[in-house]
């Protein structure tokens, strides 16, 4: 199998080794851990700017740009075993990869997954956080939240260029990166969304730039891109009874149990 991103490649052959090649700048290229790659790799991920290599003994090895996931030194630990997939998320404003165990636990890192899952002021100080001095002290309070939402019980991950979705084994949903934050043309985030994600989820889509929540009663939750995300205009459709949905790249389908169907996003 070949893996690439924007500037190089990685080749991973029958015996386990990798090959790599490409542009070689300065702390981005493979030479720190070639040693790492010469036997046990079973599969080799791209996020567009790094690569992420899963070994037989479930540890993982990085390398490509630091700041988009290259360098993982900060979750090393988190990563020398029992990992079972990894998935990769690519966008402007996401450049990360987030780590399944076979715990249940989940590990991310990389530029855009500090994008915390939406938690308000509001919320905090809710919480009985007394004050806080800044934007930055919200953002990193509501950063612990999210990894305390992901050191237990999750049994997937969905993934896409806006970001990431964990569906836990009690049935809520947990997003976070460029849909789970804020910028670029993302209009609608997960904060939107939080309150309905809480129980009860049965399956996430996720495609392109949106993901959609089906749930155990039928109804629907959608975050994203504005254009494709947003079910506004067929909401009252979607507050139950819908069995499948379906997604391409400018719109969105769903199912019923009575064999209708009801759409939204780009016209065309």
């Amino acid at each position: 199998a070949v893996s690439s991103h924007k500037w190089a490649f990685a080749a991973l052959k029958a015996n386990g080794s990798v090959v790599t090649w490409g542009v070689e700048e300065k702390e981005e290229d493979s030479s720190a851990v070639l040693d790492q790659l010469q036997s046990g790799v079973m599969k080799v991920i791209s996020n567009g700017s790094a690569f992420a290599a899963l070994k037989k003994d479930g540890s993982v090895v990085t390398w490509g740009e630091q700041d988009s996931g290259g360098d993982s030194s900060a979750v090393a630990s988190q990563l020398q075993g029992g990992v079972e997939k990894i998935y990769p998320s690519s966008t402007l404003y996401n450049h990360s990869f987030a780590a399944l165990k076979k715990d249940g636990s989940v590990v991310i890192w990389g530029y855009g997954a500090e994008n915390r899952d939406g938690l308000s002021i509001a919320k905090l100080l809710k919480g009985g956080v007394k004050s806080l001095n800044s934007k930055h002290d919200a953002e990193e309070l509501a950063f612990e939240a999210l990894k305390k939402q992901l050191k237990t019980g999750v049994k997937s991950i969905y993934s896409n260029k806006s970001g990431f979705a964990a569906l836990k084994e009690d049935g809520s949903a947990v997003a976070w990166g460029a849909a789970g934050g804020s910028g670029g043309d993302v209009k609608r985030n997960s904060r939107a969304a939080a309150d309905q994600l809480t129980s009860g989820v049965k399956k996430i889509y996720a495609e392109e730039a949106v993901f959609i929540a089906l749930k155990e009663d039928g109804s629907v939750v959608t975050w994203g891109e504005e254009y494709k995300g947003n079910c506004n205009a067929a909401a009252g459709h979607l507050t139950d009874a819908v069995k499948r949905i379906y997604v391409n790249y400018g719109a969105c389908a769903a199912l019923k149990e009575d064999g209708s169907v009801v759409t939204w996003g780009d016209s065309d």
